[in-house]
């Protein structure tokens, strides 16, 4: 999950908010489980108190996921074949983090970096490097798609 999906749960938008929400009460039921990069932990610290609060209590040690070396690099190697600037580096490391650990999809609301226009992109250099494809959707497309099965 990217930082944006936590902001959204307390979101004056309702067009965003109540998806969001509904994936929460998903969790809370079993139904989905959710796993965040140490980036999103950070993004998460920098931001409005809620939203660090929420990150608290959503994400135990263990659907943490670390910010490694091979993260880096791979982030780095999107930035180089221009799927984002250097200035967005956080944004890749959020992929390259569900790309490394096969994590299939990447909730998220960010419609200007991290978005499915770009999975394209992104999915274009894991080919090339025989990594596995990541879905980039917001909570929106993720419930509409697959949450009738849950």
């Amino acid at each position: 999950m990217e930082t944006s999906v936590l902001i959204a749960y307390n979101a004056l938008a309702d067009d965003q908010r109540t998806p969001t929400r509904k994936l929460w009460q998903l969790m809370d039921k079993g139904k989905v489980r959710f796993m965040a990069s140490r980036v999103a932990a950070m993004e998460a610290n920098r931001g409005y108190e809620q939203t660090r609060e929420l990150f608290e209590v959503t994400f135990p040690d263990s659907a943490i996921l670390p910010l490694t070396k091979d993260v880096i690099e791979l982030s780095e190697l999107y930035i180089s074949a221009g799927v984002l600037t250097s200035n967005h580096e956080d944004d890749a490391r959020h992929v390259a983090v569900c790309t490394l650990a096969g994590i299939q999809w990447l909730l998220s609301w960010n419609f200007h970096h991290v978005r499915p226009a770009r999975s394209a992109k992104f999915n274009r250099i894991n080919h090339l490097h025989d990594l596995p494809y990541v879905h980039i959707v917001t909570p929106d497309e993720y419930l509409s798609q697959y949450g009738r099965h849950l």
